[in-house]
C-alpha cells in the first residue's frame, strides 16, 4: 500500500505542477490558471487545496503560502514554488517540480513492479500446486475405489 500511495501522490503532484507551469508559461493569468488546474487535476483533495489557495490568492497572497498551509502539498514542493515566486520564474520552477515528481513516479513504479513480480510468481506457484494436488487426489480416490476380486 505505501508503494501505491507514493505512485498516486507523485503522479498527482507532477500533473499539478506541469499543468500550472504550462498555463503560466503561456501567459494565462494566475487566478484563471488555478481554476483550470482545479478542474483538471483529477484528485479531489488536491483540487480542494487549489481552490482554497485560489481564494487566498485573490486576497493578495502568494500561491506557495496557502498551498503550504493546506498540509496537502509536501514542503519540498511549496518551498520550490516559493523560490520560483521570489525569482519571478514560476513556470520554470513548476516544470522543475514536475520533472522531480516524474522521476519519483518512475522510481516508485520500478520498485512496485520489482516487488510485485515475486509475489505474482508465488501466487501462480500456489495456484498450480493446488490444481496438481486436486488432480492427484481425484486419481487416488478413483484408484482406491477399484477393488481386485
Amino acid at each position: 500500500m505505501p508503494l501505491i500511495k507514493n505512485i498516486v501522490r507523485a503522479n498527482a503532484f507532477a500533473h499539478f505542477a506541469r499543468t500550472l507551469g504550462t498555463l503560466l508559461a503561456n501567459g494565462v493569468q494566475v487566478i484563471q490558471a488555478l481554476t483550470i488546474v482545479e478542474d483538471t487535476v483529477g484528485n479531489v483533495i488536491i483540487a480542494e487545496a487549489v481552490r482554497d489557495a485560489r481564494t487566498r490568492v485573490t486576497d493578495g497572497a502568494t500561491i506557495s503560502g496557502p498551498l503550504a498551509q493546506g498540509k496537502v502539498f509536501p514542503p519540498l514542493l511549496t518551498d520550490m514554488l516559493a523560490v520560483g515566486e521570489e525569482s519571478g520564474d514560476m513556470s520554470a520552477a513548476l516544470m522543475h517540480i514536475a520533472k522531480r515528481y516524474d522521476d519519483d513516479l518512475d522510481r516508485s513504479v520500478k520498485i512496485f513492479t520489482t516487488v510485485l513480480e515475486p509475489v505474482m510468481i508465488l501466487g501462480m506457484a500456489i495456484l498450480v500446486g493446488f490444481v496438481a494436488i486436486s488432480m492427484l487426489l481425484a486419481v487416488f480416490d478413483l484408484t482406491s475405489g477399484l477393488k481386485v476380486q
